[in-house]
């Protein structure tokens, strides 16, 4: 995987969660695992009129990586973070922008609203990650490590991670979050099977070509 991100004062989670599949993916795809290819969310966000205020769908984002795709990160870096204002979408962030775009070729869904279940999520993320998404309680900001379960009841709002692994003995997933490397594991968190969250209950594939 890639280094951890930091997506600061926008939220721009989905595109950050999106990202970080595609780039897993694509490495994967390669056979090749040194290959740490990283890409654009802020490209991904801006052309997929995402909202700093408002978010984003998951459901959006993959259209936008199959339809459009993304540029590398040093095409379009990212810098939402330290404005919190949206940005517009460019006909040319970089020179030779469409050499340096990647789309997705199709996606899937492990896990939906109207089914799927934790041993499909098992099997797909034996293949590489998966996009998801979470109802974040306040004491998740404050996570330092360990497996987590909520403790509190008050809600802060929906966010959306990269799911990339499982652990049956710790009865957790483990994903990748977009808040630094500060926060949590080194920007890694566990998350018990039993969490409310509704961590993996949806959840989305990417296909990448070799």
């Amino acid at each position: 995987l890639t280094p951890v991100g930091n997506q600061g004062n926008c939220g721009s989670c989905v595109a950050f969660a999106s990202i970080a599949v595609l780039e897993g993916q694509y490495t994967i795809s390669s056979k090749l695992s040194w290959l740490k290819a990283q890409f654009s969310p802020q490209a991904l966000f801006d052309c997929g009129q995402g909202s700093c205020k408002v978010g984003w769908l998951p459901e959006w984002a993959t259209y936008q990586l199959r339809s459009a795709g993304t540029v590398d990160l040093s095409c379009a870096p990212y810098r939402l973070g330290v404005t919190g204002q949206n940005g517009q979408c460019l006909e040319n962030y970089c020179e030779n922008q469409s050499e340096r775009t990647i789309k997705i070729t199709s996606s899937s869904t492990p896990s939906t609203r109207f089914g799927g279940s934790d041993k499909k999520v098992k099997e797909a993320l034996k293949k590489g990650p998966l996009l998801t998404t979470m109802n974040v309680r306040e004491d998740f900001l404050y996570y330092k490590g360990g497996v987590y379960k909520a403790s509190t009841s008050k809600k802060v709002g929906g966010h959306a991670v990269a799911l990339v692994g499982f652990d049956d003995e710790k009865k957790a997933w483990l994903i990748k979050n977009s808040w630094g490397e500060e926060w949590g594991e080194s920007g890694y968190a566990w998350i018990s099977y039993s969490d409310p969250s509704g961590i993996a209950n949806l959840t989305w594939k990417y296909e990448v070509d070799e």
